[in-house]
């Protein structure tokens, strides 16, 4: 899994860019996300991505923003 994460001045971790690796390791392994947080391990905020599916063939992006409840919303293609 490849990482780049940027930390603010007390080493909280607030954004992470990096692969999204399958179950199973292979060259076609291209899923990445970007991922905004706003303290912590478990306070991400927002995410985005890109995953390869195989029905129907081809990419589909995500993007999540949770709000203050801790509920995410979605937007997702159709």
């Amino acid at each position: 899994m490849n990482l780049i994460m940027l930390r603010d001045s007390k080493e909280n971790i607030r954004a992470i860019l990096g692969q999204v690796p399958l179950d199973t390791a292979s060259l076609e392994d291209d899923n990445w996300a970007l991922s905004f947080r706003v303290t912590g391990e478990d306070d991400t905020v927002a995410d985005f991505g890109m995953i390869k599916r195989t029905v129907p063939p081809g990419y589909m992006g995500t993007a999540g923003v949770r709000a203050q409840g801790g509920q995410w919303n979605f937007a997702m293609p159709k």
